[in-house]
């Protein structure tokens, strides 16, 4: 007897297990967490003086760093939380 076309598709994903979209979203959130740290508090102080972050101060100075990064920050917990949501 042949296996029907249902069976061969594997199993049906149930509404409470995560997927993709699901796991982005939570690592924008984590990102967007980290990122508004960074800019508000400067903490932690490694990377806050790694050398891509040294560039971008001496590109847009100290304020404008943070702005920068604070901006990327809230970019990605808005998108974190619209993923979730949808």
């Amino acid at each position: 007897m042949r296996p029907s076309r249902a069976a061969s598709r594997g199993p049906v994903p149930r509404e409470d297990d995560m997927d993709g979209l699901t796991i982005l979203a939570i690592v924008l959130l984590l990102y967007g967490a980290l990122c508004l740290a960074l800019a508000l508090f400067k903490a932690p102080a490694a990377v806050w003086n790694m050398g891509k972050i040294e560039g971008f101060k001496r590109l847009l100075g100290e304020v404008g760093t943070r702005v920068f990064v604070g901006v990327w920050g809230a970019a990605g917990i808005v998108l974190g939380v619209w993923l979730l949501v949808r």
